[in-house]
């Protein structure tokens, strides 16, 4: 991914930054939300002006690949940290509206109707493999809707029912024990617990809040392969019913491996259908593009180069939202071809 993708995923980024859910969001967790989010914003301008005179210079410049690859990864990133704030900040709007059910970004995810039903049955399912809490890892590759989906099931209502308690956390390359725990803490205990870092006595707590309770615990983005970090995590774990689920996120199957998953499910690409329903709905209203046969065209051209990956079809439609000059949606086709590299 570079070029065009990068710069229409850096706008839309932009976009999001200037939301009303992410600026609450960030008053209401003490961050300074305006000053904070002038910050960000002002290091994302920088950056987005950038991609296009890369992308030219990669090809002479090893470095520069490297550099553009490594943006590449920190854009699903910042997209996948906007998702869990908007999330977040939609769950907090709605328990004190008296409601237990937050909602995911997407009403429906297009082509993984599939995936969702076979996770669904097994979330609901009970631990047949003599452990009390079943771990099941969602694995794939940045950008491929790991997040997106896992919210559907966290929130699906047969989910909701069977759980006592519930609690999603997003976990990222720090993994923070500390954090981790404070997280699952204050999401099923409307308790404070202020500046206590001793990890032992928030580990009592949390197996109080969990004993003889049956939960799920969704741990999203995780990258630790540290066999010790997840054994101490997971402690407090174990004093729930049977039955109770932790589900994890990943791009690395060592990770499912060392947090000792008894269901890996890869998360494969889009097929061409899906990923032109997901960019059709982004880029036309309504998703509707037959009112336009030549941007439709190009549109499919710009959809069999994101090669299945929603993220690419979901920010590419997206920046072409409204856009009705031919000229502009065959530029951005042309811009290099589009500079896909990694997509």
């Amino acid at each position: 991914m570079a070029g065009a993708f990068l710069s229409a995923s850096l706008q839309v980024l932009l976009e999001r930054m200037a939301s009303r859910e992410v600026l609450a969001f960030l008053r209401g967790q003490k961050l300074v939300g305006d000053k904070l989010q002038r910050k960000l914003k002002m290091r994302l301008l920088a950056v987005h002006a950038v991609p296009d005179d890369a992308e030219a210079k990669q090809f002479r410049k090893p470095s520069v690949k490297i550099w553009l690859d490594d943006l590449n990864d920190v854009v699903y990133d910042v997209e996948d940290l906007l998702d869990e704030i908007t999330t977040e900040a939609l769950r907090c709007k709605m328990e004190y509206s008296g409601a237990d059910q937050i909602s995911a970004t997407e009403s429906k995810v297009c082509g993984r109707e599939g995936d969702m039903k076979e996770i669904v049955e097994y979330v609901l399912s009970h631990n047949v493999s003599g452990s009390r809490v079943g771990v099941i890892a969602l694995v794939g590759m940045g950008g491929i809707g790991k997040t997106t989906l896992t919210q559907l099931i966290y929130n699906d209502k047969k989910v909701t029912e069977c759980f006592d308690l519930k609690a999603w956390v997003c976990v990222s390359d720090e993994f923070d024990l500390v954090r981790i725990t404070k997280a699952i803490l204050k999401a099923i205990d409307s308790g404070t617990f202020g500046d206590d870092d001793d990890l032992n006595l928030l580990q009592v707590k949390l197996k109080e809040r969990l004993c003889r309770k049956k939960f799920l615990v969704v741990l999203d983005d995780v990258w630790n392969e540290d066999h010790d970090d997840w054994d101490l995590l997971q402690k407090p774990f174990s004093v729930g019913l049977n039955g109770s689920k932790i589900l994890v996120t990943t791009r690395s199957d060592k990770v499912a491996s060392v947090m000792r998953s008894v269901r890996n499910h890869h998360l494969g690409q889009l097929s061409f259908d899906d990923c032109w329903s997901l960019f059709a709905k982004h880029a036309f209203e309504n998703g509707d593009s037959s009112l336009y046969p030549e941007l439709e065209e190009i549109g499919k051209e710009i959809v069999r180069k994101c090669k299945g990956l929603p993220l690419a079809a979901k920010t590419l439609g997206a920046a072409l939202y409204s856009e009705l000059r031919v000229k502009q949606w065959k530029k951005s086709i042309e811009q290099r071809n589009m500079g896909f590299t990694k997509c």
